[in-house]
């Protein structure tokens, strides 16, 4: 098909560098005309145009002041001009996803233009980025209806199958979490159901989804444009952590630190990225063993990463998350893994990236704390074994990270879902 065909992405986050989402959806677009992507999205950031330059952006707060008849300016932007200074309200709960959903389904927000843009640009498909907001499931089906034109899902996530209240709440908002759950889960079964297909971040979520729905499927890993990094000179054996400290991640890199401290008083863990509270930064600060470096640029990731011996990706073993967590897949695994450099993942072993790591011997995975004294001490006085894991890792990432190809292949799902819909 040489025609083109316009793409409308929604979802919470904008195609960005900054965050994992944005990257991931930036990568599956590689290539394709940005004057035929559009994004409407939520979350204040200022986003990439490398494969978009139209774009809709209405905060939360915005939409909450147009249900109140308040003045607002949505952003229809074509420019990388800073977004309006409205963010995301914290203290999510299933009371106030509830208020939320309410807002957005009013439609109140639309009255800025956002109807005359969706008709100025004038979609062939919609994608949609599934998260737990199920306005967002709501207003593709509509959009898609009126404008008859296909929907493709991109799911990273498994809130559909979540029948605790995962925001930990208490009080009301803990007693309105079932009806919360019965309105999230209708709206997501309508989409898929009206879905051409749902595109998976891992086969194990893909099955638990095909095993609910039955519904077309297919499981496109997270992509990297990263090649195998150059080792840099450095002192001393260097350990890192770069990435989210948030789902109770702060709880297993401070095991790793202790643990380095018992080896050698001379053992950190270099920790990168943003501190999520106060509490959990002073945690952290209490052991002797972590050394954090705040938040880094994507590009000074890069550098990071070539001083470093050891690669870290930590999930949490508490019981909440262990549950939660089953079909987790961390964005920044094929980064990791297309580096070249010493992969270490500790985490519990029904976690879906470690048993993707194992299976494919793609980098050391420890599954208890018993062991992480004995591979922490093997990586930091063998480089050898450091490399033991590396072929197997680029392998992989040739076979299912491939960016170029990964994007390719999502492209011509998009293109078939056109075709088979004007077909009909």
């Amino acid at each position: 098909m040489n025609e083109r065909i316009k793409v409308l992405v929604l979802g919470n986050e904008c195609f960005s560098n900054s965050n994992s989402n944005g990257r991931t959806l930036k990568n599956f677009f590689l290539g394709w005309p940005k004057s035929d992507i559009a994004q409407f999205y939520i979350h204040e950031a200022n986003p990439d145009n490398e494969v978009c330059e139209n774009y809709f952006q209405v905060s939360d707060q915005q939409a909450l002041y147009a249900f109140l008849n308040k003045n607002y300016s949505p952003k229809a932007s074509d420019t990388t001009d800073k977004l309006p200074n409205a963010r995301t309200p914290k203290g999510r709960n299933a009371l106030t996803m509830l208020a939320r959903t309410i807002i957005w389904d009013s439609g109140k927000w639309k009255k800025s233009g956002f109807n005359n843009w969706i008709d100025s640009f004038s979609p062939n498909v919609i994608v949609v980025q599934a998260g737990d907001s199920p306005f967002i499931f709501k207003l593709a089906r509509l959009i898609s209806t009126k404008k008859s034109i296909p929907i493709v899902i991109y799911n990273s996530e498994n809130f559909y199958f979540k029948d605790y209240d995962y925001f930990r709440s208490d009080g009301v908002a803990h007693l309105m979490y079932p009806l919360f759950k019965v309105i999230f889960r209708r709206q997501l079964r309508l989409l898929i159901r009206k879905a051409y297909m749902s595109i998976y971040i891992c086969e194990k979520l893909e099955e638990d989804y095909k095993i609910a729905f039955n519904k077309p499927s297919r499981t496109i890993y997270t992509a990297t444009e990263m090649s195998e990094l150059r080792n840099v000179d450095h002192e001393g054996f260097v350990v890192s952590y770069l990435g989210n400290m948030g789902v109770g991640r702060h709880r297993p890199l401070i095991e790793i630190g202790e643990t380095l401290q018992m080896i050698s008083k001379d053992y950190h863990l270099d920790v990168y990225g943003s501190v999520p509270s106060k509490e959990i930064e002073e945690q952290l600060k209490a052991c002797n063993g972590i050394r954090l470096k705040g938040f880094v640029s994507y590009e000074k990731v890069i550098e990071v990463m070539e001083k470093s011996d050891v690669l870290v990706h930590a999930e949490d073993f508490e019981p909440f998350y262990r549950k939660g967590l089953k079909r987790a897949f961390s964005t920044k695994i094929a980064d990791t893994l297309a580096s070249g450099k010493c992969f270490l993942l500790y985490a519990p072993e029904e976690v879906a990236c470690a048993d993707y790591l194992k299976n494919n011997q793609a980098a050391y995975v420890v599954n208890d704390r018993s062991r992480l004294y004995d591979v922490l001490a093997e990586l930091s006085s063998n480089n050898a074994t450091r490399e033991r894991y590396k072929e197997n890792a680029l392998r992989v990432v040739k076979e299912n990270h491939n960016a170029k190809k990964n994007a390719e292949l999502f492209q011509e799902i998009i293109r078939d879902a056109v075709r088979l819909y004007r077909s009909k």
